[in-house]
C-alpha cells in the first residue's frame, strides 16, 4: 500500500503489549510504517499470563514466519478433574503459551528501532489529513492512521471520550505461577501436558503448563500457571484491592504487592484443597490479584483513530480468546485498510462494524459461561471440557 506517488503511509501504535504488537506487525505487512510507542519503559515481561494458541494468535507466525510454534507453546493432552482425578471425557486439543512467548516472538519480528520503550501518550488531535500525537517529552509525532491498543486501563479511550461500561463480574481469581523444575517430581509429572481443574464451594481452581522463551526464541523454561477464581462482594472485593501500602487499586494487585495477611490466609485456605494446588500455591513466591469484569465500549472508530484489542472489548478469561480477540482485530484491521486502497477514515468504518460484533459476541458468551463456572447462574458439571473458542466453542483445537 501507498499513497502520495510511493510513499508509504504511516501508522502510530499506543500500546507495546500483545495488541499492540499484532497490529504493529500486520501493518507494517501491509505496507505501513509503523511507530510503536509503549509507556513503560521497562521491557514487559507477564509471565504470570497463560494463553491459549488459537489460529488467529498463530495466524501470522504460520503465515510470515518460519517459527515452530512447539518452541513457543505447549500441547495439552487432556484436563483432568480433582480430586477424583477424573479425565474430561473430551480430548484436550489446546496448546498453552504465555504472554512472555508471544510478545518475544512478536518483536522478534518487528524493527527494534521502530519500538519505542518510555514514550507515554498525553494527548490525540487529528486533522482531515493526519494524526497528531503529543507524548510526555512535548514531542508531537503525526501518522495517517493512529491505533490504540493500550489495555484495559486505556488512556486512550479517556482522551478520545469513548463511552465504556466495565462491570465487575461477582469474583476474582488469585493467580500465580511456578517454574515446574521447582516442584516434588510427583507434582511436575502429574502437571507435565496436562490441565487440571477442581471445583471449589466458591469458584473454580485452574492450572496449566506455559513456557517461557529466549530472546532468541529458544525454549527457555516451563512453568505452571494456576488460578483461583472466588465468588467475593463488592465490599470485600475492595478491602482485597489495597496494597501493602495502603494503595487502594483498580484492576489487579500485582506480584509482591498483595498485603502479608492475604498471602497468609491463602496459604491457609489452600490445605484444604487437593494436591498439586496445594503445592502449587506453597511455592508460589509472589501470588496476584486480579478482578474479573465484562467491558465493553459502543465505539471502535474515531475518524484515523481506532480502538484494538482490550482497549474496547475485554472478556472473562474462561472462553481463553483475549489474546485471539486482540490478533484478529489486528488481521481485520490491515485487511479493511488494504481493501479500501488507503482511505483510513472509511477503513476503519468497516474495521469497527465487523469487530464491534466479534467483541460484544466474546463478552456475552464469556459472561454467561463465567456464571456458570461460578455457580452464580446455572450450574458446572465435573468432568465438563472448557468452553473455550472466538467464533465458536472449540475453534482454538490446535
Amino acid at each position: 500500500m501507498s499513497t502520495n506517488g510511493g510513499a508509504r503511509p504511516t501508522a502510530i501504535v499506543m500500546g507495546g503489549s500483545l495488541g499492540g504488537m499484532y497490529a504493529a506487525v500486520w501493518l507494517e505487512r501491509a505496507g505501513f510504517q509503523v511507530t510503536v510507542f509503549e509507556r513503560s519503559a521497562s521491557m514487559l515481561s507477564n509471565k504470570g499470563a497463560g494463553i491459549v494458541l488459537h489460529p488467529c494468535s498463530a495466524r501470522y507466525f504460520n503465515i510470515c514466519t518460519d517459527l515452530d510454534l512447539s518452541c513457543m507453546s505447549l500441547k495439552v493432552s487432556s484436563l483432568v478433574y480433582l480430586p477424583e482425578e477424573s479425565p474430561s471425557p473430551d480430548p484436550a486439543c489446546f496448546r498453552f503459551a504465555s504472554y512472555n512467548s508471544i510478545l518475544t516472538a512478536l518483536k522478534f519480528h518487528f524493527p527494534a528501532e521502530q519500538y519505542r520503550a518510555g514514550n507515554a501518550v498525553r494527548s490525540i488531535s487529528q486533522t482531515d489529513e493526519q494524526v497528531l500525537v503529543t507524548l510526555q517529552d512535548g514531542t508531537v509525532s503525526t501518522a495517517s492512521l493512529l491505533v490504540c491498543a493500550d489495555g484495559t486501563s486505556s488512556t486512550a479511550r479517556e482522551m478520545l471520550s469513548a463511552e465504556v461500561s466495565k462491570d465487575y463480574a461477582g469474583y476474582f481469581a488469585w493467580r500465580g505461577l511456578v517454574e515446574q523444575s521447582l516442584l516434588s517430581l510427583k507434582a511436575s509429572d502429574a502437571l507435565k501436558s496436562k490441565a487440571h481443574m477442581h471445583l471449589t464451594p466458591d469458584g473454580h481452581m485452574l492450572s496449566y503448563p506455559i513456557p517461557v522463551i529466549s530472546d532468541d526464541l529458544k525454549l527457555q523454561t516451563v512453568y505452571v500457571n494456576w488460578l483461583w477464581y472466588r465468588n467475593t462482594s463488592s465490599e470485600e472485593l475492595a478491602k482485597v484491592l489495597v496494597d501493602k501500602h495502603g494503595i487502594r487499586r483498580k484492576d489487579s494487585v500485582p506480584p509482591g504487592l498483595v498485603r502479608d495477611e492475604l498471602v497468609t490466609n491463602l496459604r491457609e485456605e489452600v490445605e484444604a484443597m487437593p494436591e498439586p494446588f496445594r503445592e502449587l500455591v506453597r511455592k508460589t513466591e509472589a501470588p496476584f490479584v486480579q478482578i474479573i469484569f465484562d467491558q465493553a465500549v459502543k465505539q471502535m472508530a474515531f475518524g484515523r483513530v481506532c480502538l484494538l484489542g482490550d482497549a474496547a472489548f475485554a472478556p472473562r478469561p474462561h472462553i481463553a480468546v483475549g489474546t485471539a480477540k486482540a490478533a484478529e482485530d489486528a488481521w481485520e484491521l490491515q485487511n479493511s485498510l488494504k481493501e479500501n486502497g488507503g482511505d483510513v477514515v472509511s477503513a476503519l468504518r468497516i474495521y469497527e462494524e465487523k469487530q464491534m460484533k466479534l467483541g460484544t459476541f466474546c463478552v456475552q458468551r464469556s459472561k454467561e459461561l463465567g456464571n456458570r463456572m461460578q455457580r452464580l447462574e446455572g450450574t458446572w458439571e465435573q468432568g465438563r471440557m472448557l468452553e473455550v473458542g472466538l467464533f465458536k466453542i472449540g475453534d482454538s483445537s490446535m
